[in-house]
């Protein structure tokens, strides 16, 4: 079957938006030759098939094949869409229609352009359409459909700019593996899922870090940088994940698993896990602070499957338990309530060395009569203890 007119528009409309402006249609082969100067591989036939050489598999594979799956679907779309019935919209064609909902498309490649989307809403008596939503993204203009329309809760789907940071955490573990022996079946689960998000979003770009060189910078430039939105997000940090990142990471996904299947339980259930919600909540958020943990325990703790419930189970096992803590606390506080506070406790030093200085005023004075009196009497007995010593001396001669 040929290339219809506008799947061979699109064709070239597209493969000129990734850089292939010289690409051609030879309509007596039905082919388009992607590089004309490139020895006329690849070429993409009338049925969407792809001739190319075996050195240009990557190309193939990572970029004209979903840009083939793509034109093709667009153009299925159009193929089978018709005119809408309002007068003055004639010129777009319905694509679908859901819960009062439409997606329509308008034909612009006679301008050198693709498909021009819009999504409506029907009125309420549907005479006429509103709130129209316009896009040249298919992909765009299919999410907004799903979305208006409820035909996909918005709850379950990823938008462009929450994909690139899945994709960006994911690769980023894949790469730099961070100690987690990721074992082949997380990988290829890992894998499938940025495939899926890159499949879904093409645009996805993984932002490289931006290097400073804040040694030649004054301080205003540097705090300028610092402080700037737009650097921010060349520099986010979620491409340069650390281990207590990956660690917190870890244990907050495993937080969120806890509290969907608290939700699945019966209200008296639900009360029943509130301890063990409160501190499985405590523990996430004192990781979180980057303190609680060294770099090398962190790489050790990642490698443990259930580890949120593992801590939890520890500080089950502690010898002191909560209640015990609380009665410390309570021990302590009281002693604090009825010791005297410092101020009383200065006062009562105060009262005491004054005290003592009073008993010391207090005492009898002694007159110098008084004073010699007790001095000649301590003389008067040194003598006498003097000659008791002489005379013992004198004894101890006539013996010998």
């Amino acid at each position: 079957m040929a290339m219809s007119e506008i799947k061979q528009k699109l064709m070239q409309y597209e493969l000129a938006k990734i850089g292939f402006r010289e690409a051609e249609y030879l309509p007596e082969s039905d082919k388009i030759i992607v590089q004309p100067n490139n020895k006329r591989l690849p070429v993409i036939n009338g049925s969407g098939e792809i001739i190319f050489r075996k050195e240009q598999h990557s190309l193939v594979y990572d970029t004209l094949k979903p840009l083939i799956d793509r034109v093709n679907e667009i153009a299925a779309a159009w193929d089978n869409s018709y005119p809408l019935a309002f007068q003055n919209l004639s010129h777009f064609h319905q694509l679908a229609e859901y819960n009062n909902v439409v997606l329509a498309a308008r034909d612009d490649t006679g301008n050198g352009r693709g498909l021009h989307f819009v999504t409506w809403k029907y009125d309420y008596d549907r005479t006429g359409l509103e709130h129209g939503f316009y896009t040249e993204d298919y992909s765009a203009a299919k999410e907004s459909f799903a979305k208006r329309s409820g035909l996909v809760p918005k709850e379950k789907m990823v938008t462009q700019e929450q994909a690139t940071e899945i994709v960006t955490v994911i690769e980023n573990l894949i790469e730099y593996d961070y100690d987690l022996y990721l074992t082949s079946e997380k990988m290829v689960v890992l894998n499938e899922i940025t495939g899926n998000l890159r499949s879904a979003y093409p645009d996805i770009k993984i932002q490289e870090e931006t290097e400073y060189d804040y040694d030649d910078m004054d301080e205003k430039e540097s705090e300028t940088i610092i402080s700037s939105p737009e650097v921010t997000a060349d520099t986010d940090a979620a491409n340069h994940l650390t281990v207590q990142d990956i660690l917190y990471a870890k244990l907050s996904v495993e937080y969120r698993l806890f509290l969907d299947e608290l939700e699945k339980l019966p209200p008296d259930k639900i009360h029943d896990k509130a301890y063990e919600k409160t501190f499985k909540d405590e523990i996430v958020m004192m990781v979180g602070d980057g303190n609680t943990v060294s770099d090398e325990e962190a790489s050790k703790l990642l490698k443990i499957n259930n580890l949120l419930d593992k801590l939890y189970d520890g500080w089950l096992d502690t010898d002191a338990s909560y209640l015990d803590m609380l009665r410390d606390s309570l021990d302590g506080t009281i002693e604090n309530i009825f010791m005297p506070s410092s101020s009383e406790f200065m006062d009562n030093i105060e009262k005491s060395i004054n005290s003592s200085l009073k008993r010391e005023v207090d005492k009898p004075k002694k007159t110098l009569a008084e004073k010699m009196q007790v001095a000649h009497e301590k003389v008067k007995e040194q003598d006498a203890q003097g000659g008791k010593n002489k005379s013992k001396k004198k004894k101890r001669g006539e013996r010998d």
